[in-house]
């Protein structure tokens, strides 16, 4: 499907930081221009159902959105129903990624994108400004969420 002019202008306009969010957020650009197409292609069909204000704003944000969808699939852990054959000094560290998914599963799904930031060591004054919240707000949630999550899992165990 052809990209209508303003579509390429508004992913033009973005260039630039979308290349530096996926090297932060992937560390490294290489899949960028693919995001980007995939993200413009998604946009150009919302487009056909929705009036969209600031069409560079909205594609900027679907891409975030595409981002941390890729995110989530790179950070895969391995299964819970790990092989009988590990080795003993391997059994800490399978143990650490357990725990890491149940953190993760335990995580509000809405809040997912707040903490995979944090845990890539974005500041708050980054976060805030990619999601365009306040930034004590967001530490806010942060704090009140991870003391959900670890009386969650204290109590289970």
């Amino acid at each position: 499907m052809p990209r209508s002019s303003a579509m390429i202008d508004a992913a033009r306009r973005i260039w630039e930081p979308v290349l530096v969010f996926t090297h932060k957020a992937l560390g490294d650009t290489d899949s960028a221009a693919e995001f980007l197409e995939k993200t413009v292609c998604s946009v150009e069909k919302s487009r056909e159902k929705h009036t969209i204000q600031d069409l560079s704003a909205y594609i900027f944000r679907s891409y975030i959105n595409e981002i941390t969808v890729e995110q989530r699939r790179r950070r895969r852990l391995i299964p819970l129903e790990v092989s009988t054959s590990v080795l003993p000094h391997q059994t800490e560290e399978i143990e650490r990624r357990v725990l890491a998914q149940e953190v993760i599963a335990a995580i509000r799904v809405d809040l997912l994108p707040l903490v995979f930031r944090r845990m890539d060591g974005w500041s708050w004054e980054e976060i805030a400004l990619q999601l365009g919240e306040p930034k004590h707000t967001l530490e806010s949630r942060y704090s009140y969420e991870m003391r959900r999550v670890k009386k969650l899992l204290t109590t289970r165990k």
